[in-house]
């Protein structure tokens, strides 16, 4: 690898700044070694061959060099070859782990163990992670390259052992302080990769650790620039002005491309003068002419439905995956959008790149760089037992809002968790056995945690919690299940601490698979010295035959109780759903082996509220505390307004103003819309694994009605699909039914509507008046034009067909509007109408800031239904009076079959409200 007699533009394979011309990589990635701080897991994607190896190398090799960081780039490529076969998969990664070369000259104590630890598949890569992070005397950072190349079974097992891993480590178990996934696709691809929306128990669940999706962006015209600078001092040939602006035209920045044209011409094309736009438009058509290997392999994409079955985006048919897929392959333009579809809100900001990355706005102050000459540790003692607590999981400077994870009191913001749940220390000194359920990222795991740790502490129980995670890849197969539990088991007593009579017996008792959980059970409990409580928390993964035995064991081991068997006195099932949900996914309908039987035994099934608006100041207040920054009390209101309390909303919130956003001074209402609207457009990963259930059919059934303000079907299975939509979240616990908050009203409408959008093509900037106020009669107008092109073929590609035309409004809204101002909707099932509010800012020509408001109301008339206009004009009229406005509009659909054609519907009149308010009558 000796360096050749000049430098050239690297076209193929990372960057080598001894061989290849290039940019400095880290200044591109600042928020990356911020979250690396903050031991944080999160993604890194970009296309190919757009630098992001080259960097993450580079940022590797820095860290290492600090001294404090084991960090660690390796390719999980070879992976690709294992498929569904999990097993094979973690052995290739464990392999491909150890071989890297970024190991090589590492002292032994920070080489992982040979050979690695043995425990069953499903949970090898997670306990080899564990035993070198536990052995090693520094933080253990993965940076995991090519994580595209794991498919199906295979992500989904890796990803849920991360999981459990980064769970756990607040209990004291070693695990990597940071993990950084890099590829081409953004981490809702990787979800659908690793199990679409099979079923219930939610395969986005590993996926809920990640909590940022960081995108590497493109080279500025600036950063063309000073790359070809770098040639011209080496050889004194200079590109022209010209030459480089055609090159950043031609390019639109792509790295690749950008390097493969300057390659093309001074290397391939030997031009040895000046080189003007000439020659490269000539480049230009050479490189097109060969289809270079990049090239065609984005070339090769055009054949595919969307992404192809190699390669899946989101499930099949869905254009807003088709076109995501399309913006990451072929088709995005320096903002990272569709160049015939740029607007703001696009789904990841691009990074900044250069040397004034790390100022700015939104981005992550950067590490310092250590001393030059700094002297590294004169010798690695090994660990003493303390050691995790004390420096793998230090907290950081300060404490923050947390959005992945359970919380830990050191390292975040947080309420006091047993208040949450007073009903379960009850239940559980009257030796009960019940169920936990919340949606997820509420809270349940820390609240579990917790109280585990108190009843522990008071001396006369031995309660334990631990994950069922790893199981969900036994399906089926109920000795494997029993494995990955006991094994999940005897890790989390392991990490607890606790003496050894407490600890559970090694070996397990050998027995008969569908019996080996409950003889292990009664064997721990047969030694232990106090009552053991334990808590299954993810109880979710277990399926099939799988839950069926587990919980039958565990019912059996209950019954026996009075007989004097030994068992636990107190079981908790924590997970996202009630037990009659558990029911159904053991066994479908009950037949002659009642598969519902085991579920005798449960005796209450409680639930984790959200927050109350008290709770939220409080929460918010320490952070008032720990820095001075304030919560103005109208933002702490517009707080709850929007989350309606859901914990991660609150939290997500809170993150993006004083992290994300870096606000400073105090934090009032303006702050929090902004953050509001930049958490719906970013679709951070919990809130893409809700939306992602939108097209299943038990939530559309519910949901559906409620977009459209109908009255549900109502037969003998609308409790259970009603049950399950409120277990997601997605609803309210009480009526009248309408969706949980107005965040997650907001982004069910722009998830729908997403298709309809692509068919808008008015330009938004357009429907600006010159005195800075938005046009909304030329909207309608439009709309009307709009309407008549594509109403037919849209209703009839729309899933929610009883709500396509208050969806299709809301699109067409959302297109035009949401570039400048904002939409507040309210939308509940029976209330027949949905509600529009189009907010607006402008400057006055005193340069007051104001804002327009314009109030719609969206009715449709149905088959065998009366004209809608008088309560229509009724309902207008006091939505009117609550917003204190003079005038609005009313919107009519008609869906009846004897309405006029297409070509003929879009009539305005003048009608009056009974208080006498002049409002505006559309029917289309």
């Amino acid at each position: 690898m000796s360096p050749p007699r000049a430098r050239y533009f690297n076209t193929t394979g990372p960057c080598d700044p001894r061989r290849h011309y290039m940019l400095p990589p880290t200044p591109q990635l600042p928020q990356v070694r911020g979250l690396i701080e903050k031991d944080r897991y999160f993604v890194l994607h970009a296309p190919r061959q757009a630098g992001k190896t080259t960097a993450l190398d580079t940022l590797e090799s820095e860290l290492k060099a600090e001294g404090d960081i084991a960090a660690v780039m390796f390719s999980c490529e070879m992976a690709k070859t294992a498929g569904d076969d999990y097993a094979a998969a973690e052995a290739i990664l464990l392999d491909s782990l150890r071989e890297a070369d970024t190991l090589s000259g590492w002292p032994e104590e920070l080489l992982p163990p040979a050979p690695w630890p043995q425990v069953a598949p499903g949970s090898r890569f997670n306990e080899a992670l564990s035993e070198w992070c536990r052995r090693s005397p520094r933080r253990v950072v993965l940076i995991l390259d090519e994580i595209d190349a794991l498919q199906g079974a295979s992500m989904v097992n890796v990803f849920r052992q991360l999981r459990d891993g980064h769970n756990a480590r607040h209990e004291g178990h070693p695990f990597p302080s940071s993990v950084v996934l890099c590829g081409v696709r953004d981490v809702p691809d990787y979800k659908v990769t690793s199990g679409g929306n099979r079923d219930w128990s939610n395969p986005a669940g590993p996926f809920t650790i990640i909590t940022e999706s960081l995108r590497l962006g493109d080279f500025t015209t600036d950063q063309v620039t000073e790359l070809y600078d770098q040639h011209t001092q080496a050889t004194s040939q200079e590109f022209t002005k010209d030459a480089v602006e055609r090159v950043f035209e031609l390019t639109q920045g792509h790295p690749w491309l950008v390097n493969a044209l300057a390659y093309e011409i001074t290397f391939r094309m030997g031009v040895r003068r000046a080189i003007t736009t000439a020659q490269v438009d000539e480049a230009k058509e050479r490189l097109i002419r060969e289809r270079p290997v990049h090239l065609d392999a984005l070339m090769a994409r055009l054949y595919e439905p969307r992404g192809g079955t190699s390669d899946p985006g989101d499930h099949g048919g869905n254009t807003a995956g088709h076109r995501r897929f399309l913006r990451r392959r072929l088709l995005r333009s320096p903002s990272g959008s569709h160049p015939g579809n740029r607007r703001a809100g696009n789904r990841q900001p691009d990074l900044p790149r250069g040397p004034d990355a790390a100022q700015a706005p939104g981005t992550v102050r950067t590490f310092q760089r250590r001393e030059a000459g700094r002297d590294q540790p004169e010798d690695l003692q090994a660990p003493g037992p303390e050691w995790w607590q004390n420096v793998t999981m230090s907290p950081p400077r300060a404490k923050y809002f947390n959005t992945t994870g359970p919380c830990d009191p050191q390292r975040h913001y947080m309420l006091p968790p047993a208040p949450r749940l007073p009903e379960a220390r009850a239940l559980i000194e009257m030796d009960r056995y019940f169920v936990l359920h919340a949606p997820r990222q509420t809270g349940k795991t820390t609240t579990l945690r917790t109280l585990a740790s108190e009843l522990t502490t008071e001396g006369d129980i031995a309660a334990l919690m631990f994950s069922c995670e790893r199981a969900k890849t036994a399906d089926d197969d109920i000795g494997w299940a029993e494995s990955l539990l006991l094994d999940s088991l005897r890790q989390a007593a392991a990490r607890s601490g606790w003496p050894e009579e407490l600890l559970p017996p090694d070996p397990w008792p050998q027995a008969t698979p569908g019996s080996r959980f409950n003889e292990a059970l009664s064997e721990w409990c047969r030694r232990s010295p106090r009552r053991v409580v334990l808590f299954l928390d993810e109880i979710d993964a277990l399926q099939g035959a799988s839950l069926v035995s587990i919980l039958s064991q565990l019912r059996d081991g209950h019954n026996a109780r009075p007989e004097g068997q030994p068992f636990p006195t107190s079981i908790v099932l924590c997970g996202l759903r009630d037990v009659r949900d558990y029911k159904v996914a053991s066994g479908g309908e009950p037949g002659r082996s009642n598969p519902a039987s085991p579920f005798n035994i449960i005796a209450d099934s409680l639930r984790l509220d959200d927050f109350t608006a008290d709770q939220i100041a409080e929460l918010y207040s320490q952070h008032t505390q720990a820095t001075g920054q304030e919560f103005t009390k109208d933002a702490l209101d517009r707080v709850f307004e929007l989350t309606q309390g859901q914990p991660w909303l609150v939290n997500a919130l809170a993150h993006e103003i004083t992290a994300k956003m870096a606000v400073i001074g105090t934090i009032n209402t303006a702050r929090v819309e902004d953050a509001k609207e930049r958490l719906i457009r970013a679709r951070a990963t919990h809130l893409d694994s809700l939306v992602a259930r939108l097209h299943d059919p038990r939530v559309k059934r519910v949901i559906e009605p409620v977009v459209a303000g109908t009255f549900p079907h109502i037969d003998p299975t609308y409790a259970g699909a009603l049950s399950y939509v409120r277990d997601l979240g997605l609803i309210k616990q009480t009526l009248p039914l309408e969706v949980a908050n107005p965040i997650y009203r907001e982004i069910i409408l722009r998830v729908l509507g997403d298709p309809s959008e692509q068919y808008v093509m008015a330009d938004p900037h357009s429907f600006v008046l010159p005195d800075g106020r938005f046009d909304l009669p030329r909207l309608l107008r439009e709309f009307v034009v709009f309407w008549r092109e594509h109403a037919e073929v849209l209703i009839n590609q729309e899933g929610y067909h009883e709500a396509a035309c208050q969806i299709i409004l809301m699109a067409f809204l959302h297109r035009l509007v949401n570039g400048g101002g904002q939409l507040d909707r309210e939308y509940a099932a029976g209330t027949k109408r949905l509600d529009v509010l189009v907010r607006w800012p402008y400057t006055s020509p005193e340069g007051e800031r104001l804002i327009q408001r314009e109030a719609m109301e969206l009715k449709v008339w149905r088959t065998h239904g009366d004209d809608p206009t008088p309560d229509g004009l009724a309902q207008l009229d006091r939505y009117l009076d609550r917003l204190t406005l003079s005038t609005g509009a009313l919107v009519i659909f008609d869906r009846r079959p004897e309405a006029p054609s297409w070509k003929e519907r879009g009539a305005f009149e003048q009608a009056t409200t009974p208080s006498g308010r002049q409002v505006t009558v559309l029917r289309v």
